[in-house]
């Protein structure tokens, strides 16, 4: 491919020791037209290197709006957790001594904030 047409460039400019008078000028057009055509090859390479930049740039703006969504889901779970503690623990209060398994349950799934957030 490109390796050997430029190689055979090199071959042709150094065999032919005055290449612009030989007959065979033709082919130095024609190998410096096909040199020009990989320039142009590399050119339509950056458009694609554009496009990747613009991308990794849109995914790094997104990452502002990750963040703010985990600080918004957070502070959810948090205020359902407080409300959840709060509401067992009132309930447990009617049972002072007399826990069954049903309130142990619910003291160690939802007796601190922590486990209701876990929870």
């Amino acid at each position: 491919g490109l390796v050997g047409i430029s190689l055979a460039d090199l071959a042709w400019i150094a065999v032919a020791t005055d290449h612009k008078k030989s007959r065979y000028s033709w082919i130095t057009g024609l190998l410096r037209t096909l040199r020009m055509f990989r320039i142009l090859r590399l050119l339509r390479m950056l458009k694609f290197v554009d496009q990747l930049r613009v991308l990794v740039h849109m995914i790094a703006q997104s990452f502002l709006s990750l963040f703010w969504l985990i600080v918004l889901l957070a502070a959810t779970i948090y205020i359902f957790a407080t409300v959840l503690t709060a509401g067992v623990t009132h309930y447990l209060m009617d049972f002072e001594g007399a826990a069954g398994v049903k309130e142990k349950s619910l003291e160690l799934s939802f007796g601190t904030i922590s486990a209701s957030m876990n929870t």
